[in-house]
């Protein structure tokens, strides 16, 4: 049976749930647009020289699993992590933005950055979706026959 106290605590929980542990949903920012194999800079407040930096991807495809992309503890050295750093020097932290370079279609989905310190609560930047476009390549004529053209791309032979 549901008391006012049982209640109450019910409450707590779907306002924690809904606004996140610093009191307010994180918003979606506009989505920044890039064509593959280009950079992208995302920015983020620039933390102060006692504050921790973390970086936050979520994948498209995989939907809610969240992996750390990079972070940056005061008086330490920056760590660029998975996808990101691969091949190495691929990402970079500068000041508090995330640049990346070489970006391919494995960086698409929604990025943000996340700012705590020695007792201040953890503040999370508004969502930045990134969307990559990728260029096709020119078909290639590789030959005409029975009144079709043959194309050839890296993935697949069609004829028109």
């Amino acid at each position: 049976m549901l008391n006012l106290h049982n209640l109450s605590q019910l409450i707590l929980v779907i306002f924690f749930l809904q606004k996140g542990s610093c009191g307010r949903q994180q918003q979606i920012s506009e989505t920044r647009y890039v064509i593959a194999s280009h950079t992208v800079d995302l920015p983020c407040p620039v933390p102060g020289t006692d504050n921790f930096l973390k970086w936050k991807f979520q994948e498209n495809r995989t939907g809610s699993v969240e992996i750390d992309a990079a972070q940056h503890y005061p008086g330490s050295v920056t760590s660029i992590f998975n996808q990101f750093n691969l091949p190495p020097g691929r990402s970079q932290l500068l000041g508090g933005t995330l640049r990346i370079t070489d970006v391919g279609v494995r960086d698409e989905g929604l990025y943000w950055c996340e700012i705590s310190g020695i007792g201040t609560p953890t503040q999370y930047s508004n969502k930045i979706p990134v969307h990559v476009w990728v260029t096709p390549l020119d078909p290639q004529v590789v030959g005409i026959g029975n009144g079709t053209v043959l194309e050839y791309t890296e993935t697949a032979v069609a004829r028109c």
